[in-house]
Formats: structure tokens, sequence, C-alpha cells
């Protein structure tokens, strides 16, 4: 029904930040900010999480972020660690600038999502609404490719609305876009991008931590900030809003896995003609 994936090319990459790129399609992707000697301390950090997120199997596997293979990331000292690192590459440096963000404290939030072997692609949506956009920035911290996960979205110069039957219309005439990404490089795109998460097909956890940024117009309080002093000494995870239980919920995560295609039709029928 809908046309062939296709993969990110040269044309949205590059080694200095492209702020018409990120407005003509949502997302832009920043390589070789990293130097050998930080790529090298980036695996390691994967190598953590993913040690980290076995040994909290046992807990984590009563959420719901867990059944359906997605949990989030709590911000911890990996986050420190990496910020130091950005603040260490030209070009990274020079990228946060571009958003006046000159030190942590200048974020808006800090965490991420581990996605796990055998997880469900999710339906595509935003993270926000276009009024509400905000900055994400993705670090990967290895080869991210159709096998464990990459991300998948509509680029926003396809669309012609701000509703799923809009986002659906792109989609059919368009095609989707897959995220692969090399380790190091940087996925910077609006909160309000049409994505979804894509199955991980690997025997591996893939780990990604996510930093944000509010828009200048939103940097009002010290809730769209980051509190330096939370950012924890040890790793965390945790599921996300099916994580509470119930026969809701459990109806929910049931539905997704046993009919996955035709769960997320049902989701977009719904939400069909709802404005974002």
């Amino acid at each position: 029904m809908f046309q062939k994936k296709n993969s990110i090319t040269k044309a949205y990459k590059g080694t200095e930040f492209s702020i018409s790129s990120l407005e003509k399609y949502g997302l832009f992707i920043l390589e070789n900010g990293f130097s050998k000697e930080d790529l090298y301390t980036l695996s390691s950090f994967k190598k953590l999480f993913v040690k980290e997120s076995k040994i909290q199997q046992k807990i984590l596997s009563n959420t719901g972020g867990y059944e359906l293979g997605n949990l989030n990331m709590g911000k911890c000292f990996i986050h420190l660690e990496i910020w130091n690192m950005m603040m260490k590459s030209k070009a990274i440096k020079e990228t946060f600038n571009f958003f006046n963000v000159k030190k942590i404290e200048d974020l808006r939030q800090a965490g991420g999502n581990i996605n796990l072997p055998k997880s469900l692609p999710q339906h595509f949506h935003r993270d926000s609404s276009l009024k509400n956009k905000y900055i994400l920035i993705f670090i990967a911290l290895e080869k991210i490719t159709s096998n464990n996960g990459a991300q998948e979205l509509i680029f926003e110069n396809n669309l012609n609305g701000t509703n799923h039957l809009d986002m659906l219309l792109a989609r059919y005439r368009n095609g989707s876009s897959l995220l692969n990404m090399n380790p190091g490089d940087i996925l910077i795109r609006y909160s309000s991008t049409w994505h979804r998460g894509t199955k991980n097909s690997s025997f591996v956890p893939r780990a990604m931590p996510v930093f944000s940024i509010s828009l200048d117009s939103k940097r009002l309080s010290n809730k769209d900030q980051i509190n330096v002093n939370q950012f924890e000494k040890k790793i965390s995870f945790s599921g996300n809003v099916l994580s509470k239980g119930g026969k809701f919920n459990i109806l929910y995560i049931f539905l997704a896995r046993r009919f996955n295609r035709i769960f997320h039709i049902f989701i977009y029928l719904k939400k069909l003609f709802k404005e974002y």
C-alpha cells in the first residue's frame, strides 16, 4: 500500500549543521563530530546501557514498555559525560550555540530510550504539536540500521497538513525514510516531525541517549530547563504510560503484540482528523 522505505542520503547529512535542512525535512544528521577516542568512549557507554538493561530485566519485565520492547532511559552520569565530550567538538558546540545553548543548564531535558530485541514497530506519531515543538538531539552510540531499530520518519516538506490523514497521504505518495546512522552521528530533529520506532531484529538492545532544547519562545521558566542536580549516579530505565497495569493496558499490549498492523490502522482511524 505504501511506498518502499528509503534510507537517508547525504542530502540530509553533513559535518556542519544546516538549519535549512532541519526546516525543510524536519531533521539533520551531524556527522564526524566526535574524535576517535570519544567514539571508543561512546561504545563503552553502549555496553554499560546494555549490561544494566540485562541486570534490571526482572524488574523491567513487569512494565508495559518492556512488553512492547521500548523503555525510557533516565538521565544519569553518562549524559553528563556525553555533554562534556560534545563541548570539546567545534562543530557540535557551534550547533548547540545556534540554539543559544552554551551550558548544560540551558537544555530542556535529557533521557533517551532503549529498543529491546524483538521489539514491536510503533505507529507513526509526533512527540509534540507544531505549536509546542522543541529540538531533540539523539546520540548514536553504535551503527544504527533497519536491523536494530532505526527511526522511520515522514519528511516535513512532503506534508500538506497537520493531522493523521495528511501524514498517511504523504507516506502513500512519497514513502517514508529510515535514519541509518554511524557511531557518533547526531540526529537533530523537531519533536513535531512524524516518526516511529521500528523493530529491533538483532539480539542486542539498542540504546540511544537523547537531549532536548526548548526553542527561545518557550525558554521562559525553570520548568523548561534541566536541573543538573537531577542526574543520577546509576543507570535507570522505566516503562511508559502502559506501565501501571489495568485491564485496558493489558488489552492494549495484547492487541499490539498479536495484531500489530491492524492495531495501527485502528489508531490512525481513531485520530484521522485530529490536528497536531
